[in-house]
């Protein structure tokens, strides 16, 4: 916080905050005394069993705990989420993902037990499989192996109903549709699409990228 950051919001209570430190126990007592004196002049008190820390590799294990000891709150899980998607992303962005694949393979489950003909799994895949990913390709860029294996889920699942079951086939899936049936699915252009639909919101709120 800087004479030339901008000005503490009157809605600043009601949304999360991210506050960015240098590892020094000077800056971060700078800190609680600011939010002291917001939450004196607002009424308004801040929720520290909701709050955590987020340090850099090279940051001394005793430094950590002093500075959260100070700041009254807990160290962040590397582990943990923030509005439903990793806070910290590492190398393995497969493991890190495979939350995604379990609920596609879940909601596949759900549908084996319906008995749908394959015009119905085609409008669920379209629906509702396409719009998992969703969410998380907006803000990360998804490794290629992660759409490897959403495809073979998804193309079991079109021919069998169900997303474990064996498929005898001697071409590959995109092969087995027509070009143009294929476009209309959006089946094998997910990733397509969504990243589209990225860069046309780029361009909505952002005029120099016009």
């Amino acid at each position: 916080m800087t004479r030339s950051c901008p000005i503490i919001s009157h809605v600043f209570f009601a949304d999360d905050s991210l506050f960015f430190l240098k590892s020094d126990p000077a800056e971060c007592q700078n800190l609680v005394n600011i939010l002291a004196r917001y939450c004196s002049a607002s009424r308004q008190n801040i929720n520290f069993t909701k709050s955590s820390a987020l340090f850099s590799p090279n940051t001394p294990e005793d430094l950590q705990q002093q500075l959260c000891s100070l700041l009254n709150i807990q160290r962040m899980d590397p582990k943990a989420c923030y509005l439903g998607l990793p806070s910290v992303i590492g190398q393995n962005k497969n493991e890190l993902f495979s939350f995604i694949l379990d609920k596609v393979l879940y909601k596949m489950q759900c549908w084996k037990q319906k008995l749908l003909s394959q015009a119905g799994r085609e409008i669920l895949i379209k629906l509702v499989i396409q719009a998992i990913p969703s969410y998380a390709m907006q803000c990360y860029l998804l490794p290629k192996s992660f759409f490897d294996k959403l495809f073979t889920h998804i193309r079991r699942f079109f021919w069998h109903g169900d997303a474990h079951g064996k498929l005898a086939l001697s071409h590959k899936f995109p092969f087995l549709i027509p070009a143009w049936k294929t476009s209309l699915f959006g089946i094998m252009k997910i990733k397509e699409i969504i990243m589209s639909a990225r860069d046309i919101d780029k361009l909505c709120y952002s005029k120099k990228n016009v």
